[in-house]
């Protein structure tokens, strides 16, 4: 792997920043490969691929309150990471790889869900059936049901277009408190709670 990133920091009184930048590209990875039954294995190993991973994060810190006995902290952290499938190998003809071929063993036959790479896309598309839909993007209905489509579509990625932190710390003499709240903005996640609540008619889509 190669990488290259920059650190900046700024430092004043009570307040601290932190800013760091990276770029980094990933080769040879370990993938693993099916092969015909008939060798006597399901699978082999082999090496190549790239992924290329560029981010950039952001720190801050303060002191908000510095009294005698009691103290309040704050950090506030903000991330962007973008890992994108630059290359795979030459084997896979087809430019996609199911990293994940089934998530959920069982369900739908070969119709469930699919975690996979994409040559030129971020990592970690989520290919499952999709709905069909009219010229306008409206789903096609038949019979009151939506149609779905007879190849995997990609729904997006998991990554998501930022990530974010509040960490409070209080300490009152010898007692220390520390409250956190993460999240992140964007990214595609699948409910499997609401995919089953939806098979047996228990919640009401609007």
């Amino acid at each position: 792997a190669y990488e290259a990133g920059i650190d900046a920091r700024l430092f004043n009184g009570r307040f601290r920043m932190d800013l760091t930048y990276y770029n980094m590209l990933s080769f040879d990875q370990v993938i693993l490969l099916p092969v015909a039954t008939v060798s006597g294995y399901d699978f082999s190993l082999t090496n190549g691929g790239e992924i290329s991973n560029e981010g950039l994060e952001l720190m801050l810190s303060s002191r908000v309150v510095d009294k005698e006995d009691f103290s309040w902290d704050v950090v506030l952290n903000v991330g962007r990471n973008r890992a994108i499938v630059e290359s795979l190998p030459d084997v896979i003809s087809s430019g996609r790889y199911s990293i994940v071929a089934d998530l959920f063993p069982g369900d739908e036959g070969g119709a469930d869900l699919e975690y996979v790479a994409e040559e030129g896309k971020l990592l970690g598309q989520l290919y499952g059936l999709g709905f069909q839909r009219a010229p306008d993007g409206q789903i096609i209905h038949e019979d009151g049901l939506p149609l779905l489509t007879e190849e995997k579509v990609s729904a997006g990625s998991f990554q998501p277009d930022v990530r974010l932190g509040i960490n409070n710390s209080f300490q009152y003499k010898n007692f220390l408190l520390g409250i956190l709240f993460d999240g992140q903005v964007g990214g595609k996640i699948y409910s499997r709670s609401h995919a089953l609540y939806n098979t047996s008619g228990t919640i009401t889509n609007n």
